[in-house]
Order: C-alpha cells, then sequence, then structure tokens
C-alpha cells in the first residue's frame, strides 16, 4: 500500500523533495518524482517542502466512516500531541468524537506508561549494551531498511500505540482501534507483517478535523448511537497511567518520563531528534559494530525523527501549526480524566493484564548491486564531470556530491540530465555557438539603448571592436524609430535601410525586438547589401536589354518600311509592263 501518493502532473521538477529526503528513497523519471516504497521511511520531509502540492498522504478516512457506519464498537486511541494541534481538552476532544461514532476515545498515553515499564525492565535486566526507543516507527523503519546492522539494538517492546490497541482488545470486546496523531509514519506501522491485527486504522489530526468540519456543516451529531453516556470515563485509565508520559511527544520526553519514575542506573540517557541526527548516530553506531569497538558505556538511545518529536510532526508542519510553545502545554501533573491509582505505578504492567509487549524486527534493507569505481567514472562522464575539479557538489539535483548521484544513476533512482550546472552550461555554450557563427549581426541593448552583446557579424557590418563597444553606442542604430514602435507595439520591427559607414554605403534589413520582461532590445541585422547590388545588376540588365530591343525593333520597322517601298515601285512596274505585253497580244 502506498502511504504517499502523487498528484500527476504537479511535480515541476524542481528536485526539492529529493534534497530534503535523508534518505533518498524518490526516484525521479519521467520528469516525476516518485516513492521507493521499500526505502522510505515515512518521515513527510516530502510533502512538507513541496511547493507544489505534488503529493498526498493516503487517507484511511472513509474507511473509519464506514467502520462506524456499519455499527462497529471502535474506540479511539489518541496521541498526546492533540495539545500542540489544538488547546482545546481532552474532555471536548472526546465529547466530539463520540458525536462521530466513536464508541469511546482514549488517550495513548496509557499505552506510553506500559512501553515506560518495558524500558525500566530492559535497563534493570541490563542485558542490552545500547537501548534504542522502538515508540517512533520511522526510527524502526530507518534502522530495519538503512542500518539493519542495529536491529539487535532496538528495545524490543511494542510502540505506545501498539500498547494501548493490544491493551484494548484484551479489555474490550470485538473492538476496532483507531489511532488518531500527528504521524504518517503510524499509518505504516498496522500494516507490518509483524505487528498486524493490533491497530485497524490511523487517521490524522487534520482528517479528524475535516471530518468534524463537514459533520458540523450538514447533521451535528447524527452519529452518536454507538454511545449514550459521555461521561462514562475510561475504565482503562482507572489504576494504569503514570502522569509523567504525558511528556512522551516532546523532544527527550521518553527520558525524563522514565526519569520521573526512578533514576536511570547504569545507562547514559542520550536524545536525538530529527532524521539527520538520527543517521549520523545510526552511522556512528554501525561502524562500532562492524570494527568491534562499541563503547564502554551502556547507552540509552531516545531517537525521534522529527525535529522536535512528536510535538513537531509531519502534520503540523503541512498544517503549518506553529508548535513553538505546545511543548509548554504538555505536564506531569494529572489531568481531570486521570482518575490515577498512584500504588499501582510501581507494578509490571505484565503483572496488571499479563500482556506481553514484545515484538521483533526484520532486515527490510533492498538488496542493490553496487556500481563499480569504472561505471561511477563513465556517469560522471555523461554529465561532465571528467576530473574531480569538474564536481561540483552543489546538491542542486537533491545528492550531496555529484558521486553520489552518479550512484543514484546506476541504480535507476536519478536521471543524467538532473545536473542542472552541466546542462546550463552545455546550454549557454551551444546558444553561445550558434550567436557566434551566424550569418546575422545580433546585437543586445539595454533599456537605455547602451549595446549589452554584440556578435562578429554585427560587429563586422558595424565596422566596430566587440569589447570596445559594449558599454558604448552605434550611432547607425538609432536613426529611425524602431526602439519606440517596437516598445509601444510588442512586436518585431522590420525595415529596409541604406547607411553610410566609413564613407562606404550599405543596405541592410533590421529587426528590432523589445523583451519587456528584461526591459531590453534586440536587433538582428541581415547585410542585404549583395542582395541589392544584385538587384542594381539584373535591373541595368533589364534596361539595357530594353534599349536593344527597342533599336531591334526601330532597325526592323525602318527594313520593312523600305522592303515596302520597293515592293510597291517593283509592282508598279510589273503592272505596266505585263499591261504592255497584254495589249500586245490583243492587237496582233
Amino acid at each position: 500500500m502506498s502511504y504517499i501518493n502523487l498528484n500527476p502532473g504537479s511535480c515541476q521538477a524542481c528536485y526539492r523533495c529529493i534534497r530534503e529526503c535523508p534518505v533518498k528513497s524518490i526516484q525521479f523519471k519521467d520528469d516525476n518524482a516518485t516513492i521507493i516504497e521499500n526505502e522510505c521511511i515515512l518521515c513527510g520531509k516530502c510533502i512538507e517542502v513541496c511547493p507544489h502540492q505534488a503529493k498526498f498522504i493516503q487517507s484511511e478516512l472513509y474507511n473509519v466512516q464506514a467502520l462506524i457506519a456499519s455499527g462497529k464498537k471502535v474506540i479511539a486511541s489518541v496521541a498526546p500531541s492533540y495539545k500542540a494541534w489544538s488547546e482545546t481538552s481532552f474532555e471536548h476532544l472526546r465529547e466530539q468524537l463520540l458525536d462521530l461514532g466513536f464508541a469511546d476515545a482514549q488517550e495513548t498515553v496509557i499505552g506510553a506508561s506500559m512501553v515506560n515499564h518495558d524500558y525500566i525492565r530492559l535497563m534493570k535486566e541490563g542485558s542490552m549494551p545500547v537501548i534504542i526507543t522502538s515508540a517512533c516507527p520511522s526510527v524502526v523503519m530507518l534502522i530495519e531498511r538503512h542500518y539493519p546492522s542495529l536491529i539487535g539494538l532496538i528495545a524490543p517492546t511494542l510502540s505506545p500505540m501498539m500498547a494501548h490497541a493490544k491493551l484494548i482488545r484484551r479489555t474490550q470486546e470485538d473492538p476496532h482501534v483507531v489511532f488518531i496523531g500527528p504521524c504518517i509514519s503510524k499509518k505504516y506501522e498496522p500494516s507490518d507483517i509483524l505487528l498486524s491485527g493490533y491497530i485497524d486504522n490511523v487517521l490524522t489530526f487534520d482528517e479528524i478535523d475535516s471530518w468534524l468540519g463537514a459533520e458540523t456543516a450538514s447533521e451535528p451529531g447524527k452519529m452518536k448511537s454507538q454511545s449514550d453516556n459521555k461521561d462514562s470515563g475510561s475504565p482503562l485509565v482507572n489504576g494504569l497511567m503514570d502522569t509523567s508520559v504525558r511528556l512522551y511527544p516532546r523532544s527527550r520526553g521518553v527520558i525524563d518520563s522514565l526519569e520521573a519514575i526512578e533514576p536511570f542506573d547504569g545507562y547514559l540517557s542520550i536524545a536525538i531528534d530529527g532524521a539527520r541526527d538520527c543517521i549520523d548516530m545510526f552511522s556512528y553506531l554501525d561502524e562500532c559494530i562492524r570494527s568491534g569497538n562499541m563503547a564502554e558505556d551502556k547507552l540509552f538511545i531516545e531517537a525521534n525523527i522529527c525535529k522536535g518529536a512528536c510535538m513537531n510532526g509531519p502534520i503540523f508542519k503541512i498544517a503549518k501549526k506553529r508548535t513553538v510553545f505546545a511543548s509548554s502545554r504538555l505536564s506531569k501533573k494529572a489531568e481531570p480524566h486521570d482518575m490515577l491509582a498512584r500504588d499501582m505505578l510501581a507494578r509490571d504492567i505484565d503483572d496488571i493484564y499479563d500482556i506481553s509487549l514484545e515484538r521483533q524486527y526484520l532486515n527490510r534493507k533492498p538488496a542493490v548491486k553496487e556500481p563499480t569505481t569504472d561505471e561511477i567514472t563513465a556517469i560522471l562522464a555523461q554529465m561532465g564531470k571528467h576530473r574531480p575539479e569538474d564536481e561540483l557538489n552543489c546538491g542542486t539535483c537533491g545528492y550531496l556530491t555529484c558521486k553520489s548521484k552518479a550512484e543514484a544513476v546506476f541504480l535507476g533512482k536519478a536521471d543524467i540530465k538532473m545536473c542542472l550546472p552541466f546542462f546550463r552550461k552545455k546550454a549557454e555554450n551551444f546558444s553561445n555557438v550558434i550567436i557566434e557563427h551566424s550569418p546575422n549581426g545580433i546585437v543586445a541593448l539595454d533599456r537605455d539603448h547602451f549595446v549589452v552583446d554584440i556578435n562578429p557579424m554585427a560587429a563586422s557590418i558595424y565596422k566596430v571592436d566587440e569589447s570596445e563597444i559594449i558599454g558604448g553606442i552605434i550611432p547607425e542604430l538609432y536613426d529611425d524609430d524602431s526602439f519606440d514602435l517596437s516598445r509601444q507595439t510588442g512586436a518585431p520591427v522590420m525595415q529596409n535601410l541604406k547607411l553610410n559607414i566609413l564613407d562606404m554605403e550599405i543596405y541592410v534589413e533590421k529587426t528590432m525586438v523589445y523583451i519587456k520582461e528584461h526591459d531590453t532590445f534586440v536587433a538582428f541585422i541581415k547585410d542585404t547589401s549583395a542582395e541589392e547590388l544584385h538587384k542594381d545588376h539584373i535591373m541595368n540588365m533589364r534596361i539595357h536589354t530594353a534599349d536593344v530591343t527597342q533599336n531591334v525593333i526601330e532597325k526592323q520597322m525602318r527594313v520593312v518600311q523600305e522592303i515596302a517601298s520597293l515592293l510597291g515601285e517593283t509592282a508598279a512596274e510589273t503592272k505596266l509592263a505585263l499591261n504592255n505585253l497584254k495589249e500586245t497580244i490583243v492587237n496582233d
């Protein structure tokens, strides 16, 4: 199942999601960025930073609504970070959820209390030299998919969400459990083959908000049928939850919560927030394991993928919620709905409900073929990186180094053309070659008509030096109104001109273009002198031919007239002779 989906056509190939993805689990193909499911840790950073809303979270809202509509008993487990989403009390939030049709709503901190006691048990046993907290699913995914050597260091303990769900299922008859929180990776956790069956669906705070908004706008309270007693409270809270777990969603919250129960004994506590800090720590531990040089101190590591822990989860970021002061609203003080029994705090949760919190982990790191040095060198060459100094490592493509980008290309995760500096330089060079070798003159001028750039052909036409004319003027360009006309009309203005440059007459065809976006002009100059000379030559030939033709015609006419005159005289003489001959014959 995909938990982060793509809006087709929305991706603008800006590579920002790749730059921000801590594990580079994004493939860029066919001008679209897509999630590599088996590498993703569902931190939500790609959705948060995308400026084009090209990605969205798969919603389970319809499934939950269908469950409730079918009459199923649906119980909500609400993450304590709801205090960062809204300043409402849990009592009010619970009432709203009951109005939507939930049979009950409880705080997930109940499960966190169970998890606390299991962490304390692990530290007292002391068999694990390093204990990494298991509350954050993205941390677990990071280790399973990218640092499998550390699997043995994760606390073999269910997350608070799963622990609470397991408790609900143990104490309720045929319940369906829905978790509500700020986390995308929680949506994956129920689908884990090692954890299936505890949670039915996961909703985010914004999904609940949209549901509440829709119900208020249409038929408020239409789905109350499952609960007639809003004041019943949660029987699971009684005597079970220690108040310190309310600190869980904030940075160092797990450690502070544990220390509120009893001091750490034998373990050095370390809190790390944010994906990059987690990766730094896990890389260090991975090196220690590979080298067999683990630190002497036993470590309890509270790890959260989100900077600021759950109080700054991806849903808060995407919704642009300001959570900087939210952690101050978390308190170890009991809430009105807690109904705590403090004599239960020291008991092991297994003794209370005989519920095992044990869980297992799998090595889920994808098997990939590592590229050879020659293969990387060949890919770098395709990107114009032939020498070490060619490797800018600018990060524009989303990768920290050119070699990392080349590896991604080898693995089919990236495209060669993602190297923007190289292809921009290549495009600029190609453009320069075209301009330099253009058979026409090209002159770029600023808004005040000073020369910004000029190509060799234009310099030759106007008889100027390319380097010296920059910033200067070419008088022959300003003897008409083409500047004003092109600016006013926004259309190219073409004129045929006769110029006198250095006592030489030349003919040019000038096209003036105004570029509004840059408030600049570009003049395209075509030297038409040869064409004009050719036209003159043709015209002269035509005139000469016409003169010759006229002379021939006149001469022919004179010849005809002379012939006609001669023929007339000859005919008269012949007539006279014949008449004389006739008379002679007749008279005889």
